[in-house]
């Protein structure tokens, strides 16, 4: 039976799939930046606890991925086997999310690593009932571009990185600093729970049908797929790179620059957001016009040599630096658009249509192993630096050893991707051939 009613996929059904992303991508950011921060300078959690609780919350998450992934594909049920998730997975995690940073109090450093760790370890399940199916339906769509697909969706995704910046920065200014998340926490679980109904509400069209269960048993025929392997192991490791600058990016502005927390947020961050959203055309229209890879390739090995060398030497208290980095910044990083595109055209041109779940459950679960590294290699660099909990001023050597974790350990992490990037089949990357294989 087929899965959609229609040979083609409108702008309004995927822009109605993509507002899901905002509320999730709001809520995704508040954790990746404020998280790790918040149980170290907020809660007094020890830096390598907080890093343990979080990377071994993300290692369960990572291996949920695929197991989700392999219940979507074999659900059945008249909503659609991918949008009955977004409904259940959606409320759940809107109403596990804050208590996050609705913290009981606590006096142990083992009673505070253990409730970061399972209430971690429940949104992040939570996040997964959702994610994973909605990440599968854009693979699914037909008679459109990836490209298109994904320069749409990540517009919402800009929005929701804009609204998980902005709305911390609003509430620090009217709550003190141990509240202002638990606020901003609770106003994005009620964006995502809005989101979620405009998402299962539009694409009602599409996966409207009760759908047969997949056949095909679960097996590990992707591990002989190379260019599969390869582009995995590329964002596995660039990934990795994100993890680190996302849990020291406060800290470096912060200890290093000598910011304030206002100046990053309302100055580098939402410019950084700003810029991602105006490229995303540009992005959109080199993807469906030329061969992806190379562009790709450069815009993440100018990421990578531009961050190893600027930013340790900016100077303390200057938003010039900081600022210039975040506009070069955000127009490369929007380029991720023609990763994902490319690796949903090459898992979508595959004839057994009843893996696809496998594949991105896969994929999504090297994402979050990456970063559940990220933030033990990140609390054991900081341990090194000898970074102090709840310290706002941190010793000359400590803002120093920041400046060269932010700088060029994470830059040569993004170089490495772009090494094995280079061994990844052009074709892979072509738009055209892509194209073709999705529309016959």
């Amino acid at each position: 039976m087929s899965e959609y009613k229609s040979n083609k996929t409108s702008n309004g059904i995927i822009a109605s799939y993509s507002a899901a992303d905002t509320g999730l991508t709001a809520l995704e950011l508040l954790i990746t930046i404020y998280l790790y921060k918040y149980y170290i300078e907020i809660v007094g959690l020890k830096v390598f606890l907080a890093g343990l609780a979080i990377g071994l919350a993300v290692i369960w998450d990572s291996i949920s991925d695929p197991i989700m992934g392999y219940i979507s594909d074999r659900t059945e049920h008249s909503m659609g086997k991918r949008r009955v998730y977004i409904l259940y997975g959606g409320f759940l995690l809107a109403l596990s999310f804050p208590f996050l940073f609705l913290l009981p109090t606590l006096e142990t450093q083992l009673s505070k690593f253990l409730y970061l760790f399972f209430m971690y370890v429940i949104v992040n399940t939570c996040s997964t009932i959702i994610s994973v199916p909605h990440t599968i339906m854009a693979s699914e769509f037909r008679g459109v571009e990836k490209t298109k697909v994904f320069g749409i969706k990540l517009a919402f995704i800009n929005l929701g990185f804009l609204l998980g910046t902005i709305l911390p920065g609003i509430y620090l200014k009217i709550a003190d600093q141990s509240s202002y998340l638990t606020y901003a926490a609770l106003s994005i679980s009620a964006i995502l729970i809005i989101t979620s109904l405009v998402t299962l509400a539009g694409t009602k069209q599409v996966e409207g049908v009760k759908l047969e269960k997949a056949k095909t048993k679960f097996s590990f025929q992707f591990l002989k797929d190379r260019p599969f392997v390869l582009i995995f192991v590329a964002f596995f490791i660039a990934s990795f790179a994100r993890a680190i600058n996302s849990n020291t990016a406060l800290f470096y502005y912060q200890s290093s620059l000598g910011l304030s927390q206002e100046e990053v947020i309302f100055y580098v961050l939402a410019t950084f957001i700003l810029v991602i959203t105006i490229s995303i055309p540009v992005w959109v229209y080199i993807g469906s016009r030329y061969n992806k890879k190379w562009p790709a390739f450069w815009a993440i090995f100018a990421l990578g040599l531009g961050g190893s060398i600027a930013y340790p030497m900016f100077e303390k208290q200057s938003l010039v630096g900081p600022t210039i980095a975040a506009v070069a910044g955000g127009f490369l990083v929007a380029s991720i658009i023609l990763f994902d595109s490319a690796l949903t055209d090459y898992v979508n041109a595959k004839k057994d249509k009843s893996l696809h779940g496998v594949y991105f459950g896969i994929w999504k679960m090297g994402t979050k192993v990456s970063r559940a590294l990220g933030f033990v290699l990140t609390s054991v660099m900081l341990s090194y630096i000898e970074f102090k909990e709840g310290v706002k001023v941190q010793s000359p050597q400590t803002a120093e050893g920041l400046r060269y974790i932010f700088g060029p350990t994470v830059g040569s992490f993004f170089i490495l991707a772009t090494l094995v990037f280079i061994l990844i089949p052009n074709q892979l990357f072509d738009s055209k051939h892509n194209s073709k294989r999705n529309t016959n």
